[in-house]
């Protein structure tokens, strides 16, 4: 069977939707609601058959290649490809993006039409990040997010949306620009042939060699990582550069919210591109990479501990988490980057549920403030056990999504740097900390507000929006296989690479051995999407 136009159907089947939805009658707000739904729920099905056609016996190769020239006089093609490690957050994303919309048919009642427009317009263009095998495709999607994000948060965000929206644009315009430099750079260093990343791959090691041999050190390759790191860092968020994420996860509506947690392509971009194309740079660099993702881990979490707004401290809590992360991705062995793929899915879960739960509260009481809650428990006891569950895995208690994750990101990251994972593992008992009295003082204690008297438990909507997530924190808790059993593959030739680039002096073999072929994996790419060029 022929399954090369399944990924390209799967990344603009959402585009299908959004002109559909936009052709809607602006009366019709239900039709423009379902239409919507219907489309992120067809995405995740395309998806799903991805998921079950996908080849675990090669899962560290790009499978499903789609190829066509684009602007051939500058190699700029269509070049689409999928391993175990873009599988499980194209399956995430999908999976996530249902929820987005669902949560926002009560909150949205101005433009329906635009909003959701917008919503199915950035899973397209995040879905185009996961799948994009070319590097200026891979730019345009990275760009693309961009403009539906700047109007979902824009016109139908908080009241600082104006503030919280024009600061997320100047931070990742900025990154992104520097990543473009990097990108041309590349590709004239390479030899102005193609900006496809498997051939721009197997032709660095060479070229870096030879700035190597000509400076004496990896002075070139450092600043093409910086462009890379900047762009990849603030999108994460890596603290210093996380200040833009409470401001929009605060101002942002809850369908926003929900897809900015999802937004993990900044960590993706660290290990698809940055490991394997700059692996001197990145061992150079992660020491100092590990200090700044500690301190995130640490700063983030005495932030979130002093939160009075639900919104925030959930953002800050990402920000810790993100942390724990780097320091697994930076750490370079297999077992870290396999646990730290599966914390960005179980993340984006666990992080998902408490923003639909918080969205619940907020369409209750027209408040985010922590003081405007308490006592919950007494008429809302289906909706607190809900909350519980989340907030335990995102706390990481075992035989949830938090902790499969969490342990292997810790035992890989001990292996290489121990002091840092020791000062990073505080990060759950922080997480405890002000997680467990967040909960403590929303749905325990006297009731101090008689507003809160009138809540009703959840409804259906809530429980069909929660239970899913709250079967996901379990099976990936109690079954985390089901993600490494995908991306161990993966992780092995992105190593594999990172470490056959290193220079004799930072632990790689001789040079002449960091210039052979890079791991077939990767070449296997170009090799399978050969016959495919000629296509239109």
């Amino acid at each position: 069977m022929n399954h090369t136009f399944l990924l390209s159907l799967v990344t603009f089947l959402p585009l299908v939707f959004a002109a559909v939805v936009l052709l809607l009658p602006r009366e019709n707000a239900k039709a423009v609601r379902t239409t919507a739904l219907a489309g992120t729920l067809a995405t995740l099905a395309v998806s799903l058959v991805i998921w079950s056609q996908f080849d675990l016996n090669n899962s560290g190769a790009f499978q499903m290649l789609e190829h066509h020239e684009w602007v051939k006089s500058f190699g700029i093609n269509y070049f689409v490809g999928i391993d175990g490690i873009s599988l499980l957050l194209t399956i995430m994303t999908t999976a996530i993006f249902p929820f987005a919309v669902g949560v926002s048919f009560s909150g949205i009642t101005d433009r329906t039409n635009q909003f959701y427009a917008w919503l199915l317009i950035m899973e397209t263009a995040v879905l185009g990040v996961f799948l994009s095998i070319n590097m200026v495709m891979f730019y345009v999607f990275w760009e693309a997010m961009l403009v539906p994000m700047f109007f979902i948060m824009g016109i139908w965000g908080g009241p600082r949306r104006v503030y919280a929206t024009v600061k997320f644009f100047i931070y990742t315009m900025v990154g992104s620009m520097v990543m473009l430099v990097s990108i041309l750079a590349m590709y004239f260093m390479t030899g102005q042939q193609t900006f496809d990343f498997p051939a721009i791959l197997a032709s660095m090691p060479a070229v870096l060699a030879k700035y190597h041999g000509q400076y004496g050190s990896d002075f070139v390759e450092i600043l093409l990582f910086i462009g890379f790191f900047l762009a990849f860092g603030i999108k994460s968020p890596v603290w210093p550069f996380h200040s833009w994420v409470p401001d929009a996860y605060a101002e942002a509506p809850t369908g926003g919210s929900i897809i900015l947690v999802a937004l993990k392509m900044g960590l993706y971009g660290f290990i698809r591109f940055c490991l394997p194309l700059f692996p001197n740079a990145v061992h150079d660099c992660a020491p100092w990479i590990v200090v700044l993702s500690v301190i995130g881990v640490v700063y983030s979490a005495l932030v979130a501990a002093m939160q009075t707004d639900l919104k925030r401290l959930i953002a800050y809590s990402s920000i810790s988490h993100v942390g724990v992360i780097m320091l697994a991705i930076f750490a370079a062995t297999s077992i870290g980057i396999n646990g730290a793929v599966l914390q960005m899915v179980s993340h984006t879960i666990t992080t998902g549920a408490l923003f639909i739960i918080v969205g619940g509260l907020i369409a209750r009481r027209g408040s985010s403030q922590i003081a405007d809650f308490g006592g919950l428990m007494k008429m809302m006891p289906g909706f607190t056990a809900i909350f519980l569950i989340a907030t335990l895995s995102s706390v990481a208690l075992p035989l949830t999504a938090g902790f499969s994750g969490e342990i292997l990101m810790l035992i890989g990251s001990f292996q290489k740097y121990p002091v840092a994972t020791g000062i990073a593992t505080t990060s759950a008992v922080w997480s405890v900390v002000y997680m467990l009295w967040m909960f403590q003082r929303v749905m325990y204690g006297p009731i101090t507000n008689d507003r809160v008297k009138s809540f009703h438990d959840t409804t259906l909507g809530e429980y069909w929006a929660l239970a899913p997530l709250v079967l996901a924190i379990f099976a990936l808790g109690v079954f985390p296989a089901i993600s490494t059993s995908r991306t161990a593959g993966a992780a092995t030739v992105v190593l594999a690479t990172y470490h056959n680039g290193l220079n004799p002096e930072n632990g790689g073999k001789a040079v002449e051995t960091a210039l052979a072929p890079v791991p077939q994996g990767y070449v296997s790419a170009v090799a399978s999407a050969a016959p495919l060029k000629g296509n239109r």
